[in-house]
C-alpha cells in the first residue's frame, strides 16, 4: 500500500469516528487527560479551541524530526516535538517531501553562513523554542507550503509514540495549534505502518 492509500484510508476511518466520540475521548484527544495535562497551555486561546479543531480540522501527516520528553512524578510525561506539515494535497498524499525538507533545512543549519531566518533557525535549533505554523522559505521546499510548529505531544495518549510520520489534526482557520490523533483512533492499516516504524 503506498502512502496515498494508506493516508485515504487513515482519514475514512477518523471520519467515521468521530460523530461517535464520548466527553472522555475529546479529553483525551484534546491533551486534557489528567490534571497535569488539563493545566497545560490553559492560558492560550488556542486550548480553548481544541475541541473544534478535533470535529473541523484536518487529518493530516507530519514529519516530526526532535522532541524532548519531560516527565513529571504523576506520570503525566509531556513532550514538546518539533513537526513540519504541509496543507497541500501534494504533500500529504507525498509525505517523503516532508522529509526531504528535513534533510535540506538540517544541512543549512549546519553551515556558518547559513540563510535561514533568525526566528526560524531559533526554531529548529533551540530546545527552548516555541511557535506554530512558522513557514519554511520555498527554497528548501521546492515551491510547496510547508509549516514547522512545536507541538506537545502527551505520553498517556501515546506511549509508544515515534519521530518520523505521524497522524495529525490541523486548521490554521481554526487554531495556531496542532494535535495528535492517539491511536486508539486510527486506522488498521496505519496502526500496521507505525508499529514496523523504528524510535
Amino acid at each position: 500500500m503506498n502512502f496515498e492509500e494508506l493516508l485515504k484510508t487513515a482519514k475514512d476511518s477518523w471520519e467515521k469516528r468521530k460523530p461517535t466520540l464520548t466527553h472522555d475521548e475529546i479529553k483525551r484527544i484534546s491533551g486534557k487527560e489528567g490534571v497535569a495535562n488539563f493545566l497545560v497551555g490553559f492560558m492560550t486561546s488556542e486550548y480553548y479551541k481544541r475541541k473544534k479543531l478535533i470535529f473541523e480540522g484536518d487529518l493530516t501527516i507530519g514529519y516530526v524530526f526532535k522532541m524532548f520528553l519531560e516527565t513529571s512524578e504523576e506520570g503525566n510525561d509531556i513532550c514538546p516535538t518539533w513537526v513540519l506539515f504541509s496543507p497541500s494535497s501534494s504533500v500529504f498524499n507525498n509525505p517523503e517531501k516532508l522529509l526531504a525538507v528535513y534533510e535540506k533545512l538540517q544541512q543549512e543549519c549546519e553551515r556558518k553562513d547559513h540563510s535561514l531566518p533568525k526566528p526560524l533557525y531559533y526554531a529548529l535549533t533551540s530546545m527552548y523554542a516555541s511557535g506554530a505554523y512558522i513557514q519554511i522559505p520555498p527554497q528548501f521546499t521546492n515551491g510547496d507550503l510547508v509549516y514547522l510548529s512545536i507541538a506537545y505531544e502527551y505520553r498517556r495518549a501515546t506511549p509508544d509514540f515515534k519521530l518520523g510520520y505521524n497522524l495529525m489534526l490541523a486548521s490554521r482557520g481554526i487554531s495556531k495549534g496542532v494535535l495528535y490523533l492517539p491511536p486508539q483512533y486510527w486506522s488498521k492499516e496505519w496502526a500496521e505502518f507505525y508499529s514496523r516504524k523504528e524510535k
